[in-house]
């Protein structure tokens, strides 16, 4: 059938690809590696990607793991992103500190300054928002979305644990 004959030149196509491109496979990433130019030494896993990183001068950041770097869409989307993210000053917003290829693990990686202070979950279990809390926080947040669309840019991840309190009225998106 038709079908039967697309469906083994896909195939075919595939294992040629396959061949011509071998995957890439970065090597995994511990504490103490050093990723990027600036030699962010990876301190501890904050999860899903993300380390506790400080670099050779002592500047403390939280770097994100991403993509291998022969997946172009990802490249392509990654530099654009992190073009982006250095154009935007804003105060609800984490500015990007870093980001490029590591040449040891052939991934992208992008390093936004480490906040200290609680998630949205961490500050909503510690003590109930009042109703004005409530409403200003949510400002804040569509105010920073709001800014990113302006330079093109959605937050893919948005859900409590990336909304960071940096004082006890003022939260940044992550």
């Amino acid at each position: 059938t038709i079908y039967a004959h697309a469906l083994s030149a896909f195939e075919a196509i595939e294992q040629l690809c396959a061949l011509a491109q071998p995957p890439l496979v970065p090597m995994p990433l511990q504490a103490g590696d050093q990723v990027g130019a600036r030699a962010w030494s990876l301190e501890e896993p904050l999860g899903d990607g993300l380390w506790s990183a400080r670099d050779a001068e002592g500047h403390q950041g939280c770097l994100e793991e991403l993509w291998p770097l022969g997946d172009e869409r990802w490249s392509q989307e990654t530099q654009t992103r992190a073009l982006s993210l250095n154009t935007i000053n804003h105060p609800h917003i984490a500015p990007i500190q870093d980001w490029g290829v590591d040449p040891q693990s052939s991934r992208w990686f992008l390093v936004f300054p480490y906040i200290y202070g609680e998630n949205l979950i961490e500050r909503v279990d510690r003590a109930p928002l009042s109703e004005a809390q409530a409403r200003s926080f949510f400002l804040q947040v569509t105010d920073a979305l709001k800014r990113g669309l302006k330079a093109d840019l959605i937050h893919d991840q948005l859900r409590p644990e990336n909304i960071i309190f940096y004082s006890e009225e003022q939260l940044a998106l992550t």
